[in-house]
């Protein structure tokens, strides 16, 4: 299961990987051709279980190349603190937003991550806003994250450290605007308290700019694509089942979407590109899994989802 930063549920084991899957060679060829020229770079190096980067790097709307030497699945998330915490303390609030029970997460983290999971020995690069400020460089999986296919039974005994805690992680300072202005794009998802303004999707490959208009909360859009077939109907319900509190699977026969995009995890007035290959006459579902601050149920239980039939 691909491990977001905040809480996830378990209908994303539902979900192939999707933005990590074998063709991400591809997907990195891609990104790299649709960085713009003028894009400042920011290059990171993990492995187990540091980062290497410079102590400063550049701000704006910035390309993150990630270069993954280790052995294992890794990410590079970049995280702001607005304050001056001890180290100890980032990491235990750390743990407490990104566990699985949707816990509440501390007002002075803040979340500008478009990078997540990429494979031992992979680069992959991430088109992303990174405002000037203070910031973590942490990588939140699991050793478990580096097996792959489904488990036949859930691991037992007391759940594995997140990578954070075995000391990967780093503090940088990010020089640049105080405020990012993101490019324009055809395709915008922007973000709101609970629903998405999405326009411009349409059949072939998009380049997707995602926005988090706020006003209050954290917020991501990962995109869902149903089989053929299915109507936006079906879909709803799909989503509404996939999305309900209550205990236990969706009903038999509920048609599974596949995992085709992902924008990343942003504090309000963050922003990110991303690909989405779109097929005519599929129904696709923009669904927001992350939390309150105050902690809760992910914001698709408030209702945060959006469908789209592509023409």
């Amino acid at each position: 299961m691909k491990k977001l930063f905040f809480v996830m549920l378990g209908i994303l084991c539902l979900l192939a990987v999707g933005c990590a899957g074998d063709d991400a060679a591809e997907e990195e060829e891609a990104s790299e051709e649709e960085t713009p020229a003028e894009t400042e770079k920011v290059s990171v190096t993990g492995t187990e279980y540091s980062f290497d980067l410079p102590a400063t790097v550049p701000g704006g709307f910035v390309s993150v190349e990630f270069k993954n030497e280790g052995k294992l699945v890794h990410e590079a998330a970049f995280v702001k603190v607005d304050q001056d915490v001890p180290q100890e303390q980032f990491v235990a609030d750390l743990k407490a937003a990104s566990g699985e029970e949707g816990g509440p997460i501390a007002a002075y983290l803040k979340p500008y991550i478009a990078g997540f999971f990429t494979k031992a020995g992979a680069t992959e690069t991430f088109s992303q806003s990174l405002p000037s400020g203070n910031y973590y460089v942490v990588c939140a999986l699991t050793d478990l994250d580096s097996v792959e296919g489904e488990q036949e039974e859930e691991p037992t005994g007391p759940p594995l450290p997140q990578h954070f805690e075995l000391g990967m992680l780093k503090k940088v300072t990010v020089d640049g605007p105080a405020t990012v202005e993101p490019p324009e794009a055809d395709t915008v998802v922007a973000a709101t308290e609970y629903t998405f303004d999405i326009s411009g999707l349409q059949a072939g490959k998009n380049e997707i700019l995602f926005r988090n208009e706020g006003p209050k909360e954290i917020h991501m859009a990962a995109v869902l694509e149903f089989p053929e077939g299915v109507d936006e109907a079906a879909a709803g319900k799909a989503i509404e089942a996939f999305t309900a509190e209550s205990e236990g699977p969706p009903p038999e026969g509920t048609p599974e979407p596949a995992d085709v995009g992902f924008s990343g995890v942003f504090e309000v007035g963050g922003a990110a590109l991303f690909n989405v290959d779109a097929k005519a006459g599929r129904v696709y579902a923009f669904v927001c899994f992350i939390q309150d601050r105050a902690g809760g149920p992910p914001h698709a239980a408030k209702g945060m989802s959006k469908l789209v039939k592509v023409a």
